[in-house]
Parts: C-alpha cells; sequence; structure tokens
C-alpha cells in the first residue's frame, strides 16, 4: 500500500484523494494528496466521493471531443484521480444505518463507472467479506491483491475460484510482502511480492514533495515538522 501511494503521489498526472479513518495511510500524504479525509463518520468520506462523482460529470464532455467512451490519455489538465480508501470497514459497517447507506451508494456508482471516467478505487480492508464488501461492490473490482489471510474462506472473498487455484493465500507459510494478485486481463491469479517500503521513507518522499513546492495543504492544528 505504501509503495503504491508512493509511486502515486510522485507522477505529475494523478491526483491522490484518500479516505483513511485512522490517519496511518494518509499521514505521510497530508500535505500533498489533493484531497484527504480522516473522519471516521461516512458522511464526511461520502462528501468527498460526492466530489469525485462531480468529477465524473464534468468529464463527460471528453468522451465527445476525444471521440472515446473510455479516457485513457492523462495528463496534469486530464489526471487519473486515485481514490484510496483504507479500512473501508470503518464506513461500510458503522452503526448509523443512513449514513452507511450513503457512503455505499456512492462508493458502488465510482466503482461501477468510474474506471471509463479515469478514476481508480482502491479499497483496503482486513477481510474483505461480504459484510465489509457487497457482492456488486466486489464484482467491479478488477485488480485484486490478497495477503495472507486465515482461512481458505477469507481468500474466497476476493478470488471465489480460489478452491481450484494452484496458488492460495490461506497458506501460514506465505512471506511477509509476498500475495496472491490477479490485475486487468490477467486470466489466472499469480504470487507475487512487493517491494516493502518503510514509513519513514514515505515521509522523506513527502517532504522532498513540499520543498520542490508540491504542498497542498498545512498539517493539522498543532503538528510541526519532526525534529
Amino acid at each position: 500500500m505504501k509503495t503504491l501511494l508512493a509511486s502515486a503521489s510522485l507522477m505529475r498526472d494523478v491526483r491522490l484523494v484518500v479516505i483513511d479513518p485512522n490517519l496511518a495511510a494518509a499521514a505521510p500524504w497530508w500535505r500533498t494528496a489533493h484531497r484527504v479525509c480522516s473522519a471516521t463518520h461516512p458522511d464526511e468520506a461520502s462528501e468527498v466521493l460526492a466530489e469525485v462523482r462531480e468529477e465524473m460529470r464534468r468529464r463527460e464532455a471528453l468522451f465527445w471531443s476525444a471521440r472515446t467512451d473510455r479516457i485513457t490519455a492523462f495528463s496534469e489538465d486530464v489526471p487519473l484521480w486515485l481514490v484510496v480508501i483504507d479500512e473501508v470497514a470503518n464506513y461500510t459497517r458503522h452503526s448509523d444505518r443512513k449514513a452507511r447507506e450513503r457512503f455505499e451508494a456512492e462508493l458502488l456508482a465510482i466503482a461501477s463507472q468510474g474506471a471509463k471516467f479515469g478514476i481508480r478505487l482502491w479499497l483496503l480492508t482486513q477481510k474483505p467479506s461480504a459484510e465489509v464488501l457487497s457482492t456488486a461492490m466486489r464484482t467491479n473490482l478488477s485488480a485484486r491483491i490478497c495477503h495472507r489471510v486465515d482461512t481458505v474462506e477469507d481468500f474466497l472473498h476476493l478470488f471465489p475460484d480460489g478452491r481450484e487455484l494452484e496458488v492460495s493465500a490461506a497458506d501460514r507459510e506465505l512471506p511477509a510482502g509476498v500475495a496472491v494478485t490477479a490485475i486487468g486481463a490477467m486470466r489466472t491469479p499469480v504470487r507475487m511480492r512487493s517491494l516493502y517500503l518503510p514509513t519513514e521513507a514515505c515521509w522523506r518522499i513527502s517532504e522532498t514533495l513540499v520543498r520542490a513546492g508540491q504542498q497542498v495543504r498545512e498539517l493539522p492544528a498543532g503538528l510541526g515538522e519532526a525534529a
């Protein structure tokens, strides 16, 4: 996750949106991401998703001007929007039912329609069960990365045909950093090893971006530069 966030932050044709109720993922990118939401209640997160949907509506004219049905060329003027939601279960299992349903409706609209508008959605959760991510939501996720899980049932939430696969993330011997993944048009999931990027490196990358003039917002009140 940290490697992907760092890579996106360094791309001038990517606009990063981070929704993170505990700030663990968002903190290093607070000053440089286009939009950051650290609220624990779904309403503020829903407002951010509504902003993303408004951007989708603004891009409708590009289908005519580019004579296409899918935006695939990105630039600083028309960036790819990357929406990252950490601990998504905090919102989809929130006790406020109406707020939870509003969030899920906004999320599903982006998951089902966003790709053709140049929107990419990353959802991170410990257990992507049906209670956390509906079947309709999971069906619309084209890229899936599953690190080690406790049971085969946990693995099947992301890979329904997992019992027939030659690889499995329900393997206690699976090393840290190794996952089962399927991305894009891959017909068969494979094992992958991700690069480990420590949190300290994320902060150094962010601070370098700030010095280069990429700061979008100040740190929250009361927080200053590290000693």
